[in-house]
């Protein structure tokens, strides 16, 4: 397997920047997922490190060599499409051992690979189909296992689930990760689905506006985002992001002012700031909390509407002077106001989040 590193990267289309200034590094055997909005040039990474585009400037090295005049043959690389473009006259087992009919193997050896990557996705009973006679998640599997068959250093997936339906999505996820245990292989995954992100990726890149927002750990990327992008793009429902003015701040807390006569305070570093700057507040649904009147610290609101999930209800309240309505997670089977009912927040000091008025997050107290 391989390292794979992007240095300085810059791409236009024209005059229009898809890329600016990219540097990364994809450690050997860790599977990453890149994840950003459409056209926010995600795609374009990967296509540059298969040497599909040619970046302006910077470099793409694998396995530490740089590989900017190699051509993608030469790359040691597997690319995976939304579209799976299989041959629908030829065998599954013939379209998983093309690239190596086409790079002058032999067939004994074709045979070999073929029966071996067929096996390890449970396959081996599709050989001798065609792909018309395939489910969704079948034709996916073959088009991983012409990936596999040539034994690339390096795995690109461009949204190969985005056209399965949402229960076979989530089989093909675990597969996935089962897949990249057994291979230990470095895998690159393009998607723009929060789910998929979450639970594939051992590290995000979080893209937006062709640069990189942030690269980190899905729990890290959640608890602690570099900025109100990130911090949106993560969570269901998003999270509360409120308007508010900075009261007082030190290297421990800092408290803010919704509203007259509302305020809240977040555990973060704001020394940096000025008493009186406009900042944001952020909290997560699920840790806004229905509280008692008699509680300390909480703020009165009055519910605004109610969403049924099943499992859970979500309480949208809005608070008074403030323009956003509050989101509070509450679990389905307890007990939950209806709507117009008056209602007290408590808003914990300790998971409360702090961007600046251009949404760039303040530190977390130590």
């Amino acid at each position: 397997m391989a390292t794979v590193s992007l240095r300085n990267i810059n791409k236009k289309f024209g005059k229009t920047p898809v890329l600016q200034d990219i540097n990364l590094e994809f450690p050997d055997g860790e599977f990453v997922v890149l994840i950003g909005p459409s056209g926010c040039g995600k795609t374009t990474i990967l296509r540059l490190i298969a040497g599909l585009e040619e970046q302006d400037s910077g470099d793409v090295l694998i396995a530490g060599e740089n590989v900017n005049t190699l051509p993608p043959a030469k790359r040691s690389i597997a690319m995976v499409f939304q579209s799976l473009s299989l041959y629908p006259h030829m065998s599954v087992a013939d379209n998983i051992g093309f690239p190596l009919k086409i790079a002058g193997t032999s067939k004994s050896v074709i045979r070999e690979k073929v029966a071996a990557v067929a096996e390890m996705l449970q396959m081996s009973h599709l050989l001798d189909r065609r792909p018309g006679q395939l489910s969704g998640g079948e034709k996916q599997r073959v088009a991983i296992g012409r990936a596999m068959v040539r034994d690339p250093k390096v795995f690109l997936f461009d949204e190969p689930l985005s056209n399965l339906d949402v229960s076979l999505r989530a089989q093909m996820r675990m597969e996935l990760k089962e897949l990249h245990e057994k291979l230990g292989a470095t895998m690159l995954y393009v998607t723009h689905d929060q789910t998929e992100a979450m639970t594939l990726g051992e590290r995000i890149v979080v893209i937006n506006d062709h640069v990189v927002q942030q690269m980190g750990r899905p729990i890290d990327l959640y608890e602690s985002p570099a900025n109100t992008f990130v911090a949106g793009f993560f969570g269901s429902p998003r999270i509360n992001l409120l308007e508010a003015t900075l009261v007082t701040a030190d290297e421990k807390l800092a408290t803010l002012r919704l509203s007259d006569g509302l305020t809240v305070q977040a555990a973060v570093d704001a020394r940096g700031a000025q008493i009186g700057d406009k900042v944001i507040f952020g909290l997560r649904p699920e840790h806004v909390r229905l509280a008692s009147s008699d509680e300390d610290e909480t703020l009165v609101g009055r519910v605004h509407r109610l969403e049924h999930l099943g499992d859970m209800v979500h309480v949208y309240v809005a608070l008074p002077g403030v323009g956003e309505k509050v989101c509070v997670k509450v679990k389905a089977g307890s007990e939950y106001p209806q709507n117009g009912a008056q209602v007290d927040l408590a808003f914990p000091v300790k998971n409360s989040l702090l961007f600046d008025a251009a949404g760039v997050a303040f530190p977390r107290s130590a």
